[in-house]
């Protein structure tokens, strides 16, 4: 809405209610004119006020008081019913030929030409204002067209860049330079100052390592996924709603036939009864009619009898009195007799209408069908984050400082027992089930696949020799173990162990073994050998020399953020080397004392399990060594340890037990 100070008094086309341009002008008889909508919106609160209806109300200006013509209708249509105000309409109409002022100017009561207008302001400036609009901060970067050109079909629509703009939406003078994850908000540096002083997790965005733009591609590739599936949730519940359409319009036929044949029969049974009711009333009126006929015929003779009686009472004589005596009573009984016949028989007295029972009890009802309809079950809006979201979105998920080496911390989440199995090595084959191997008897090797979840065993597979190490190829499904007795193997996991293996037997010792772009990495005997995936049935290449001992258990991968190897030599260290065994780091302290295992999070950090229990982090220079774990929830030792596929999670790995770890943001 206007203030007021940008309205001219004497602005004949302003809105005394909402001071913006009329719209749909209307006059009341004191000839004030207001917006339709403004003046019943004025009409209604007046009603609201006086909490009864009205009859008639004053005008907002004047207090005039206005009695509507069509004061029984709905208070709601009285603005509607007043005269438009062609004139006002007419007067606008013309003025949209005049040229634009400038409003900064009209603000400082000058009259100038526009000639430029700021989308963000959306205001119109002349050429002097303009000057200043760029030079002021908050204003320099808006944008601005020339007004001529605003109609043009040649202005190509910009995508509009302010939704992502890193000023501050409180501090609009401020940039955003800052990330607080106690309170998952973006932040300036009087945010910080004033609102998150206290807040242990606030990091400048120049202090983020790892900042790069694989989040906004993963933002993308999720709202295109997330998309795709709304749009066929839309799709689904079209598909439903037209079935809905089909059985409305269905259950609206079949009540029309039924009411129609229901009408049907009523006006065939009105049409029977009719029928016998005039029969009825017809058989009545002929019995009524024969009753009176005989009531005159005995009137008559009655009447004849009178004069007849009369007569001989004074002219005749004794015996001819007696004579008609004794006759009359023959005769009566003779007439009586005969009409006996008519008036000794049934007859209607009256008559009403009785309705059916069942009639009744339709009548009685509310209606004769009802619509029967069966409602789904409300759906709570985080089954539908269920459906459309991934489990792992990035959109719903919390932003958390990214991992490394000063804030990594691991947390307990769950220890598995596995019954006194002898556990040498396990990877993760998906985010549920992860397979362990090992030995169950002296030299007889074991396979196990373990659902994490319920921590029910998925399935089993037995070999000839102990299991020491194990890598997975997501891409071929395939399984590879590195054995005892100079085994190597390769099995199909999907679900269950594939019983089909295929095996290298050479008289060498297999160690660590992993896996990176198609190709299988092996640690024999001092060296580092490799093999493709697609070609498996050729001889294992040599890569380079190393220091590593396969009598015991040792730790091979790949670190694919570097590009680089690293493993665990016979004298325990960490080994950081290139492709071809040129050497980037060796690290080994005092506090390491039997690294036999390794893993590397996707931020280039690297997890050392050690004999003793420990678990060390090293830094991606592999410089730097803090103990992120001091001793385990059962385990005494460790053998072997892995990530899942997100590095979220790190499974470790001893006889007897599996103990899982959330992967965290921490105070180091």
């Amino acid at each position: 809405m206007a203030t007021a100070e940008q309205i001219n008094e004497q602005d004949v086309f302003a809105c005394p209610i909402c001071l913006e341009t009329l719209k749909s002008p209307k006059s009341l008889p004191c000839l004030h004119t207001f917006c339709e909508i403004c003046i019943g919106e004025f009409i209604l609160s007046t009603e609201q006020r006086a909490e009864q209806k009205l009859s008639n109300y004053p005008c907002p200006v004047c207090r005039t008081v206005v009695t509507p013509n069509n004061s029984g209708d709905k208070t709601s249509q009285w603005a509607a019913s007043l005269p438009h105000n062609f004139t006002i309409s007419s007067l606008m109409d013309s003025s949209k030929s005049v040229k634009q002022e400038c409003h900064l100017c009209k603000r400082r009561d000058k009259i100038s030409e526009a000639t430029k207008w700021c989308c963000d302001c959306t205001e119109a400036l002349c050429e002097e204002c303009l000057q200043f609009h760029g030079i002021m901060k908050f204003s320099a970067d808006h944008k601005v067209f020339q007004i001529d050109e605003m109609n043009s079909p040649l202005i190509i629509e910009e995508p509009d860049l302010s939704i992502i703009s890193d000023s501050c939406p409180v501090h609009t003078s401020k940039v955003l330079e800052a990330f607080c994850f106690d309170h998952q908000q973006l932040c300036c540096l009087l945010c910080i100052t004033l609102h998150h002083r206290k807040c242990e997790h606030v990091q400048a965005f120049e202090e983020m390592q790892n900042l790069k733009n694989d989040k906004i591609s993963m933002l993308l590739s999720e709202v295109n996924d997330i998309k795709v599936k709304v749009e066929n949730v839309m799709k689904e519940k079209n598909g439903e709603k037209e079935k809905l359409d089909i059985a409305f319009s269905e259950i609206e036929t079949e009540a029309n036939t039924f009411v129609s044949s229901l009408k049907d029969k009523l006006d065939s049974m009105l049409a029977l009864f009719i029928k016998g009711l005039n029969i009825t009333r017809e058989e009545s009126e002929n019995a009524f009619e024969d009753k009176m006929k005989t009531f005159e015929k005995i009137s008559n003779y009655f009447d004849k009898l009178q004069t007849t009686t009369k007569t001989v009472e004074e002219h005749g004589t004794l015996n001819q009195m007696f004579i008609h005596f004794e006759k009359s009573k023959a005769e009566l009984k003779s007439v009586l007799k005969e009409a006996s016949s008519v008036l000794n028989t049934s007859s209607i007295s009256e008559a009403k209408l009785v309705k059916s029972a069942k009639l009744g009890e339709v009548e009685n009802i509310d209606g004769l069908i009802e619509l029967k309809s069966i409602k789904t079950i409300p759906v709570e809006m985080s089954a539908y984050i269920k459906q459309l979201f991934p489990s792992d979105s990035s959109v719903l998920s919390k932003t958390s400082p990214a991992i490394g080496f000063e804030n990594v911390i691991l947390k307990h989440n769950k220890t598995i027992d596995l019954d006194g199995f002898d556990v040498y090595g396990g990877v993760f084959v998906s985010d549920e089930v992860i397979v362990i191997g090992g030995k169950c008897e002296e030299s007889i090797g074991k396979l196990k696949a373990i659902n994490i979840l319920n921590e029910r065993i998925v399935d089993e597979h037995t070999f000839s020799t102990i299991v020491k190490r194990l890598a997975f190829d997501f891409e071929s499904e395939s399984l590879f173990l590195s054995c005892y007795r100079s085994k190597l193997y390769r099995l199909k996991f999907v679900d269950a162990f594939n019983s089909e293996m295929n095996s290298k037997d050479i008289n060498c010792r297999y160690g660590g073994i992993c896996i990176s772009d198609g190709v299988l990495y092996v640690i024999v005997n001092k060296t580092v050998k490799k093999i493709s995936l697609e070609n498996l049935q050729q001889p294992l290449e040599m890569c380079f020399q190393t220091n590593t001992n396969c009598y015991h258990l040792n730790g091979l991968e790949i670190d694919s953020k570097n590009n680089r190897l690293l493993y665990t030599s016979e004298n325990y260290e960490v080994v950081g080397t290139s492709f071809d065994g040129s050497k980037i780091f060796r690290y080994k302290d005092e506090y390491m004392k039997k690294t036999t295992s390794l893993c590397v999070h996707l931020t280039g950090i690297i997890l050392v399990g050690d004999e003793s229990g420990q678990i060390h982090v090293i830094s991606e220079d592999g410089e730097r060594r803090r103990t992120v774990l001091n001793s385990c929830d059962k385990l005494k030792s460790v053998r072997d340890l892995c990530l899942d596929k997100s590095c979220s999670r790190l499974a470790i790995f001893a006889p007897g037990y599996i103990e899982l770890y959330d992967v965290c943001v921490g105070s180091g």
